[in-house]
């Protein structure tokens, strides 16, 4: 039995897909566990599909996937929202040409299976966490099993849907005894650092975030960090930064003694390797954990803050607001850690009208001045999630059959959609202010959404 489990390029714009920094860590994982149960496994990376133009990934498509995967028994694929048009393209080239059985799982099929197996002729969906389900429904599937016991399975038989209860959780016990990631099979010199994770899920639930996960955070234990990050020390030869780990989790700062713990690890080994995290404004107000996050191995840590004005905050589900922002800036000033901090904030909220949105903008301005901080700034897009649930409550009038179409963010009428609050003459005002604020030596990096910048007026750029 040969099982391919492949990735597909996320973005995809008018000059063709985006180059991603990690490689997506699932499928490596998933790999590794349907590998340990004695299965043919190769893994297509989704740069094997990287093309220059967008209107070239039917062609790329159908050369790569008959190319590799025609002797194939079965399929598997990761996606999320940003390739799941392409997944559903690769999955219908895949049952016309080849005829193998396709799987797909990760945040997009798990939200909208029931959309998804009712729209295509893929075979199984599995929602959740797949580490011992893919390889169980891979058993079933070559010993003819029972498919209803597999949790958060969704299948077809005798011409009819069937949907499984709940969704696979790994717990942490299990954990601890899967195996480590085919990090062998990624791809030389195509990403930037290697991804390693120290826990999964999140304790928080923001409006806009797609983790499946929430309020659900598993800790790996020391020992289980220590093996994985060794690991990705052995292959870090593979990556552009040859000295620099992504841990990737969203709660990475959260508990103080754990930090103190991890810290002292990574600080012991001496090796010249450094580490990128995730950091929340809350817990970097308890100096305990800034004391233990030594310049000597941080790379550097992402903020996340969103709005920057208070009832924003509230109603993203931040936990905190802007006085606090403040108070967490100044003591990274003190702890010599601010110049390796880049907060990231999000305007166009479903609520948002222009005076919320400068609100942001001002916050923005003001940090930038006061402490030449750097700022990731980017335009709401809707996803799966509490506010894509919420979306009509706020005139958002999109549907789960806009991500079917590949290019779906480059779609004429979707930005106006995703914010009817935003007409032309506010998007210029926006973009013109924010330009104002780069122009003034602010660290603000800020693509224009490429169908926004349709919206651009020619006299926004008067005065500048």
């Amino acid at each position: 039995m040969k099982v391919i489990l492949v990735a597909l390029p996320g973005e995809i714009t008018v000059n063709g897909t985006v180059d991603e920094t990690i490689p997506l860590l699932s499928i490596y994982l998933l790999g590794a566990c349907i590998q340990a149960r004695c299965y043919q496994v190769e893994i297509l990376d989704s740069s094997k599909f990287k093309v220059l133009r967008h209107e070239s990934i039917l062609n790329t498509l159908n050369e790569r996937l008959c190319s590799n995967i025609s002797e194939s028994d079965i399929v598997c694929f990761s996606c999320n929202t940003f390739n799941w048009s392409i997944t559903k393209l690769a999955c219908s080239i895949i049952k016309t040409k080849i005829r193998a059985l396709t799987i797909v799982g990760g945040l997009h099929p798990s939200f909208f299976y029931k959309h998804i197996m009712n729209t295509t002729d893929i075979d199984y969906i599995f929602r959740g966490e797949g580490e011992y389900a893919l390889p169980n429904l891979i058993d079933a599937i070559c010993n003819k099993g029972d498919f209803s016991i597999i949790e958060g399975l969704s299948f077809r038989h005798n011409g009819l849907i069937h949907h499984n209860r709940g969704n696979g959780v790994v717990d942490l016990m299990s954990y601890s005894k899967l195996p480590l990631p085919l990090f062998e099979q990624i791809p030389e010199g195509v990403y930037k650092v290697a991804p390693v994770e120290t826990s999964r899920g999140c304790l928080f639930s923001c409006c806009f975030c797609s983790i499946p996960f929430r309020r659900n955070r598993r800790i790996f234990e020391l020992e289980e960090i220590k093996r994985r990050v060794e690991q990705a020390k052995q292959y870090a030869s593979i990556f552009k930064n040859k000295r620099v780990i992504n841990f990737a989790d969203d709660c990475f700062t959260h508990d103080p003694d754990r930090i103190r713990k991890i810290s002292d690890m990574l600080s012991s080994s001496s090796d010249g390797f450094s580490y990128f995290i995730e950091a929340r404004i809350n817990d970097l107000l308890n100096e305990n954990i800034l004391d233990f996050l030594y310049p000597e191995w941080l790379n550097g840590m992402q903020i996340g803050v969103e709005c920057g004005y208070d009832e924003g905050i509230q109603l993203v589900g931040k936990g905190t607001d802007v006085k606090r922002l403040y108070q967490c800036i100044e003591l990274l000033f003190r702890h010599g850690l601010s110049d390796l901090a880049f907060f990231s904030f999000i305007i166009g909220f479903p609520w948002e009208t222009e005076v919320q949105i400068n609100m942001t903008l001002d916050t923005i301005e003001d940090l930038c001045d006061r402490f030449n901080i750097k700022v990731t700034l980017n335009w709401l897009i809707p996803l799966p999630s509490r506010l894509w649930n919420q979306r009509k409550k706020y005139g958002i009038d999109l549907d789960e059959t806009l991500f079917d179409k590949i290019g779906w963010i480059l779609e004429e009428d979707y930005f106006k959609k995703a914010h009817p609050r935003i007409d032309e003459i506010i998007f210029n005002r926006v973009e013109k202010r924010i330009m104002q604020i780069q122009l003034k030596g602010a660290q603000v990096a800020h693509p224009i959404p490429e169908i926004g910048a349709k919206l651009i007026s020619p006299h926004m750029f008067k005065g500048l």
